[in-house]
């Protein structure tokens, strides 16, 4: 409570390693209780002021701060990298536990963040999470980014029947801006040809439509997406819906496949195709399938944190990948950036329409004229849609305008609107 009131307590989407803390810990987390709480809460605060109301939403919210509450697992920001490895090496005690230190993915490091855990459930824990993995050379940095996939937040659905196989790499003629540092002096060559390799699946493998429907089904989806966002123990990246079992009898003449170990498979039992850059550490492993067997016996799942949407976005933001690639003259930035320089001064209320279009999101398309007003959470966006001059008051104009500083950053990193 006393955490709560210093808004010390993180949310957290539910993931692997919650999930085996709450199995080691036996901590009593039920879905469906959940879900009855929160129902009944939102009916009480829509009823009249009571003590009787009051005493009841009380006992709610304490059931609920039970049933999500994972106290063996904390977050410690630091700005102080001496600071850090202080705590990395000696940990630090909170109600009496010890804690140590975890975890630290790169969405953690990007934020000066680092996950500890108690330490009775330290060893138990790495077994889980390990997945049975060999003690091969990696790179610290990799480890450490590739065992916190178990902290991404997931959907979990079931496991596939999957192979990796190894990636398509090429090499092109690039024209590049070169620089030497090997000697005395740092050298800029500017425009030099150099032969680069790139990794043309980089990320991305395949999945069956027949699984796929199987996915979507679990989670409750009423359309197929073409695309997931999947995660399993050291384990990442996209697959995309693809027939492989018809393009093996229409195209390939042929139903073999050989992964990254040398061994053989049928596509036709075979649910997704992964390749090596997914298999974030493949040195650790003999094969798949003890893969697969350990993460059965360690009580491991399979998980999707993201699917591609029924239907698409008129726009998408471009990032640095997309940029890198072209070669742009200065009027031809200038035209990139224009649909961005556009929308963010139409909507900093130069525009009352496409203001409030921003403001309101995806309300818009969610809900009907009639339910928008009542759904509105923010009073200085009611009071605009009811007077739209109060685009002028200082406080209202304020608001907009610090709502998109994060925008306007991100712009000037090259996230710009794209059609």
């Amino acid at each position: 409570l006393e955490a709560e009131l210093n808004e010390e307590i993180v949310a957290l989407g539910d993931n692997e390693c919650l999930r085996a803390i709450r199995r080691i810990t036996k901590h009593p987390f039920s879905e469906f209780e959940l879900n009855i709480l929160q129902e009944e809460k939102q009916k009480i605060l829509k009823q009249a002021n009571s003590i009787e109301n009051k005493k009841r939403l009380k006992e709610i919210n304490n059931n609920i701060r039970t049933l999500l509450m994972i106290p063996q697992f904390v977050s410690i920001t630091n700005k102080s990298i001496k600071k850090y490895l202080q705590l990395g090496k000696d940990g630090f005690f909170l109600n009496g536990k010890h804690y140590v230190r975890f975890m630290c993915g790169a969405g953690h490091a990007r934020t000066n963040r680092a996950m500890f855990i108690d330490e009775d459930i330290f060893d138990e824990m790495t077994y889980i999470l390990r997945n049975g993995c060999k003690d091969t050379p990696i790179v610290g940095a990799k480890y450490n980014a590739y065992f916190s996939l178990s902290s991404s937040a997931t959907y979990r659905v079931s496991a596939p029947r999957f192979c990796v196989v190894p990636d398509k790499n090429i090499n092109m003629n690039k024209k590049i801006d070169w620089f030497d540092d090997s000697g005395e002096n740092d050298i800029l060559i500017p425009n030099l040809e150099k032969e680069l390799g790139f990794n043309l699946w980089d990320g991305m493998g395949i999945i069956s439509p027949q699984f796929a429907s199987k996915w979507a089904e679990e989670l409750e989806l009423d359309y197929l997406p073409s695309e997931f966002i999947c995660r399993a123990p050291f384990t990442k990246g996209l697959v995309c819906v693809f027939d492989f079992v018809d393009f093996a009898l229409k195209v390939a003449n042929n139903f073999l496949i050989k992964d990254i170990y040398g061994n053989e498979y049928d596509c036709r039992n075979l649910d997704i195709i992964l390749t090596e850059s997914q298999f974030k550490y493949s040195s650790a492993f003999d094969n798949v399938e003890i893969f697969a067997k350990n993460m059965v016996e360690r009580g491991l799942n399979w998980g999707v944190s993201k699917v591609s949407p029924k239907i698409e976005d008129s726009v998408k933001m471009s990032n640095y990948q997309f940029l890198q690639v072209l070669n742009c003259e200065d009027t031809d930035i200038k035209n990139i950036c224009k649909p961005t320089l556009d929308w963010i001064k139409n909507v900093s209320g130069d525009d009352f329409y496409n203001t409030i279009l921003y403001l309101l999101g995806k309300m818009v398309k969610k809900y009907n004229s009639s339910e928008i007003f009542n759904k509105i959470g923010d009073n200085f966006i009611k009071a605009l849609l009811v007077e739209p001059k109060l685009l002028k008051d200082s406080y209202i104009s304020d608001r907009i305008y610090r709502s998109l500083d994060k925008r306007k950053k991100e712009s000037c990193m090259g996230s710009l609107i794209l059609r």
